[in-house]
């Protein structure tokens, strides 16, 4: 079973609230073992309203602020990325410098020996051999060849009204 939407829970407890105030404020009954008037069945009603109004605002701030931030990323954020790289080059070789403003400096790139992109080729061969996998050219080349399919008609009865 699917769960409520937020606004038809809040939408049904204001309900529920105003026909209790209107149809059972003289009223006490008893429930876990404690009397509630009709006041007092209200205003647990009213709390959880309450509550849920304070999640639905959150809700609507959150997602607000979410594309403020989005948005503020799309104008200023390369400016950020300009300020990190010019802190990197002011302070190039500096570890304890670039610590100070919670940067690292660049890891070198590794060069790939010749051995290693051998390796590395021969490792992507063997498995697209081993997948049965293959390119775009190969693919074409595949073509099947249907001999000896006899073609016949089904023939049923006919339908029964």
């Amino acid at each position: 079973m699917a769960t409520p939407k937020r606004d038809t829970v809040l939408a049904d407890l204001v309900g529920l609230k105003e026909g209790i105030t209107k149809n059972l404020a003289g009223v006490t009954v008893m429930m876990e073992a404690k009397p509630y008037t009709g006041a007092e069945m209200a205003s647990v009603i009213q709390q959880e309203v309450d509550l849920l109004t304070a999640v639905r605002q959150a809700h609507a701030n959150l997602a607000h602020a979410i594309q403020e931030h989005r948005e503020f990323e799309a104008r200023r954020g390369h400016t950020i990325k300009a300020i990190r790289d010019l802190i990197r080059l002011m302070y190039a070789g500096d570890g304890t410098k670039l610590a100070e403003f919670n940067l690292r400096e660049p890891q070198a790139r590794k060069v790939m020996t010749v051995e290693t992109l051998l390796v590395r080729a021969e490792k992507a061969r063997a498995t697209r051999e081993k997948r049965n996998t293959m390119g775009k050219r190969q693919k074409e080349r595949v073509k099947g060849d249907v001999t000896g399919v006899v073609m016949r008609p089904v023939v049923g009865s006919k339908p029964t009204t």
